[in-house]
């Protein structure tokens, strides 16, 4: 398996240097201040580094720790850590570290929740505070790192609710993108079927009125003339005869181009290479199948890029049978235990609508696809 790079975003790296900062400080005043240090030098080093790789085992979504229980308990330990640092030494900017652990807790609890245990904690740090260094400015330390911690905490709850809205708008426009394909395929079918019922329904009975005129007058002339009008009349059946044929091809070619729509829904998504293998000339004659599989394909690539952190994305289409197959797989991480969201869940309930079935494998690593839906 291909290990990928660690991406790390601006409020990541923005946390990493204000911890940088933190450690910095607190290294040089240890230095300066050794009657308020209890252990050593390293074991404080230590607890800061654990603090850091809890952060970005908590934050950076490419390390990939995705199991809820993991990923709070990894949240818990860096909470510890800066209490423990806090135990060892003394010094009044250490709340910081608490403000960036308050400014992550709305990622995992709501608003009121994140509100209640702030308070909590930062009662805590305080009473801690009093009980081990006696400090007598306590209360004005206290409230005035309580409102910081209350101020990252309603940025971050601001950040989540636009981040929502933007996840959204963004499923409403992919939405939108999937139906204007159909529209537009759906539109291009109707055109075939009105021009195939104008060629039959005009074209077609004015011919057979020139056949029927041509026969009478055929054998009501002599000499040249009837010679000239047999051989029109022989013409206009082979004209008719081609407007036959011409009605048919277009009538027996208004199946959907599947294959085209899907070209056009993923030429516009970034930082992901696709491969498509479609077995067979793939036409469809129900938009509903149609319009299932891309919102079920649309999904999987919101899942590919959103949470699995994927950068190759392979579909499989082919006929079994009497049932349509779709095998998709990426390249992302996955746990091996999958926890369905609303994506996951939102792809069986579609697939179910048409009779079909869903499968989702883990065993890999990554996460793949395969969907059986009837079609004879």
């Amino acid at each position: 398996m291909t290990i990928k790079p660690i991406k790390i975003s601006l409020n990541e790296w923005g946390a990493i240097f204000t911890w940088l900062t933190v450690f910095v400080i607190t290294l040089m005043a240890m230095d300066r201040s050794s009657w308020e240090v209890k252990i050593g030098l390293y074991p404080v080093i230590t607890l800061f580094v654990i603090y850091l790789v809890c952060l970005l085992l908590v934050i950076n979504e490419s390390i990939g720790i995705r199991k809820p229980k993991l990923r709070t308990s990894i949240f818990v330990l860096q909470l510890l850590s800066a209490f423990l640092i806090n135990f060892y030494i003394s010094f009044d900017f250490l709340p910081i570290l608490t403000i960036i652990w308050a400014s992550i807790l709305p990622s995992f609890v709501s608003f009121r929740n994140s509100f209640i245990i702030t308070s909590f904690v930062v009662i805590l740090w305080n009473l801690f505070d009093w009980i081990l260094w006696q400090d007598d400015n306590i209360i004005y330390s206290g409230l005035l790192y309580y409102t910081f911690h209350l101020f990252a905490v309603s940025m971050t709850v601001n950040a989540v609710s636009a981040e929502k809205a933007k996840e959204k708008a963004e499923k409403l426009n992919k939405e939108l993108q999937s139906t204007q394909l159909l529209l537009g395929e759906a539109s291009r079918q109707n055109e075939r079927t009105r021009i195939a019922r104008d060629l039959h329904d005009l074209l077609g009975h004015h011919l057979t009125a020139l056949l029927i005129n041509l026969q009478v007058a055929e054998h009501t002339t002599k000499g040249d003339a009837k010679k000239n009008i047999v051989k029109c009349h022989s013409l206009a059946k082979l004209l008719m005869s081609d407007v036959r044929e011409a009605v048919e091809s277009i009538r027996e070619n208004q199946s959907l181009n599947f294959e085209n729509m899907l070209k056009k829904l993923i030429e516009a998504v970034p930082n992901l290479k696709f491969s498509i293998d479609i077995k067979y000339d793939f036409e469809l004659d129900d938009i509903d199948i149609a319009k299932q599989f891309l919102s079920c394909i649309q999904e999987t690539i919101t899942n590919c890029l959103k949470h699995a952190n994927a950068s190759q994305f392979k579909l499989v289409i082919l006929r079994n049978k009497g049932n349509l197959l779709l095998k998709i797989e990426d390249d992302g991480s996955c746990d091996n235990k999958l926890n369905a969201g609303h994506g996951l869940t939102g792809i069986t309930e579609r697939i179910q609508m048409l009779n079909g079935t869903v499968d989702f494998n883990t065993s890999s690593g990554s996460l793949k696809i395969n969907i059986c839906i009837p079609v004879d």
